[in-house]
């Protein structure tokens, strides 16, 4: 099934808060400078184009899943640390020649992006800083060095084994180039330049170091933070769909723990697995079209794509399971559904319960329904014991 994708409100509102961030620096670097009315509008109009490329880098990276490895990454980071790399951006109107900040631009854009969309971020934050202060060439030489050096360092950094050599150089950066950089301008050296550079140099390697490994590693784990964090009761769906209906809350919160605890016995994604079963209802909650709406709701959410594809595969009514996780979702709600009828039947006894769920199952199986999921046999009839002899008692 193929549907057209719709924006997210979260991926705009992402999109929205970099433009007010980028508009605002412009306009407050624009007063600081006291600027003439036709040079503001030069600048304003600088930002406006840069803008608009940087969103199309950042929804090219998105669809190419260059952003944490998913497809429906919200931006919020990356709006996040644009405005304060802004911030960044405003102090170097303060801070000594060849001293200005680009390393911890570079460092912040590539720890909640990528290479690409931080080359992209501060080579603006260097152009801006060009038209507006005049920097001479040798500066600018050095900046933009330091820019790609830092980068260049930062996928070091994300090895263990390179952290340590990343942090000498990340130090020695910081000291020697703006050193070379003065002394080439005005064939001089002071004590106090070895001194902001060994100040800078520090705390980029020590300090920046610590707070990239953290921003990077959220980032590459971004989807299965999400998966986590959608299936909380603090979630906005999650909130939402409790106050729909507490039948249907609880019954998402079983088949999501039941997803959970079989996907870990068969060495499956079990976070994709949680929140699956727990979301695997959301188009009934959405009404008809059910698959189309929940797909729609779904992006609205900015759920990862995995998940998405799980909610468009609900019962193989338009295409059948295509993974291991989207089958056993599918086998959990359907005997969760089956216990939940069967339960309200007090004169049922166990031996039939469990014949009826066999049979149920078999007929599942031997439909062909899960012939493209790549789930084994082996492993079916593990699920299928787990859940009838240990999960659903």
């Amino acid at each position: 099934m193929n549907l057209k994708e719709r924006a997210s409100i979260f991926r705009i509102l992402s999109l929205v808060g970099i433009g007010i961030s980028a508009m605002v620096l412009s306009v407050l670097l624009c007063l600081i400078k006291k600027l003439y009315i036709d040079e503001s509008i030069c600048i304003v109009l600088f930002c406006v184009f840069f803008l608009a490329v940087f969103i199309l880098e950042l929804e090219l990276q998105r669809k190419r899943a260059a952003i944490g490895k998913n497809t429906e990454t919200s931006f919020s980071k990356i709006a996040i640390m644009f405005a304060i790399c802004c911030l960044l951006e405003l102090l170097m109107n303060w801070l000594p020649e060849f001293y200005k900040p680009v390393m911890l631009i570079a460092l912040f854009m590539y720890a909640v992006s990528n290479e690409l969309i931080a080359y992209t971020a501060v080579t603006y934050f260097i152009s801006l800083y060009a038209l507006l202060f005049s920097p001479g060439t040798t500066e600018l030489i050095v900046l933009f060095a330091m820019s790609i050096l830092a980068i260049a360092v930062g996928s070091a950094l994300t090895k263990p084994s390179y952290r340590f050599l990343s942090g000498i150089l990340l130090f020695l950066f910081n000291l020697i180039l703006p050193v070379f950089a003065s002394y080439w301008t005005y064939h001089k050296i002071s004590m106090i330049q070895y001194v902001y550079g060994a100040v800078e140099g520090l705390f980029t390697a020590v300090v920046v170091i610590w707070f990239f490994l953290r921003l990077k590693e959220d980032t590459a784990n971004q989807i299965t933070i999400n998966y986590i964090d959608m299936i909380q009761d603090t979630y906005p769906l999650v909130a939402e769909v409790k106050a729909f209906s507490e039948i249907e809350y609880q019954h998402a919160r079983k088949v999501s723990d039941l997803c959970y605890r079989a996907a870990q016995k068969l060495e499956y994604d079990e976070n994709l697995c949680a929140a699956a079963g727990f979301y695997y209802r959301l188009g009934r909650w959405e009404g008809e079209p059910y698959i189309e709406n929940g797909i729609k709701q779904a992006q609205k959410y900015c759920f990862p794509q995995k998940l998405i594809r799980i909610l468009g595969e609900y019962y193989g009514e338009v295409r059948k399971p295509s993974t291991r996780e989207s089958a056993l979702v599918h086998i959990v709600d359907a005997i969760v559904k089956k216990i939940e009828v069967l339960n309200e039947d007090v004169t049922l006894s166990d031996w039939n319960r469990d014949i009826l769920i066999y049979q149920s199952l078999d007929d599942f199986s031997s439909s062909g329904l899960y012939d493209e999921s790549g789930m084994s046999i082996n492993q079916f009839l593990r699920l299928r014991e787990y859940l009838v002899k240990e999960a659903l008692k």
